[in-house]
């Protein structure tokens, strides 16, 4: 038989029912302000898309190689974050902040790049 519990005492199955609640919410406050993040990733995407569009058109094909590390850059986050909210990694993208500093690489080598 288990004795009654004195007041403020509680088991470790609670203890654990109430973090993982804890941490549910956590991430799914993440995951909100990363489908923001996301959402504004989209359109910077777009935007760089199209200005490197004018900058091939008027240059003779040849891209601007930072606008080109930008969006590796810029892909890499977005996997990332798809990672991150389809449960498929389990910290948040702001955690660790290694997507913050990514690595600036030559235009040469920035299909190297891991994910």
């Amino acid at each position: 038989m288990s004795s009654p519990k004195a007041e403020g005492d509680f088991s470790l199955n609670e203890s654990r029912k109430g973090k993982a609640q804890e941490s549910l919410v956590m991430r799914l406050l993440w995951m909100v302000v990363i489908s923001v993040m996301l959402s504004l990733a989209q359109t910077v995407l777009t935007f760089v898309t199209i200005i490197q569009f004018i900058i091939m058109l008027v240059s003779g094909r040849q891209p601007n190689e930072r606008l080109a590390d930008f969006g590796t850059t810029l892909g890499i986050w977005i996997a990332k974050a798809a990672r991150y909210q389809t449960a498929a990694a389990k910290c948040a993208l702001c955690h660790g902040a290694s997507w913050i500093n990514l690595p600036s690489l030559p235009a040469h080598q920035s299909s190297q790049r891991s994910c």
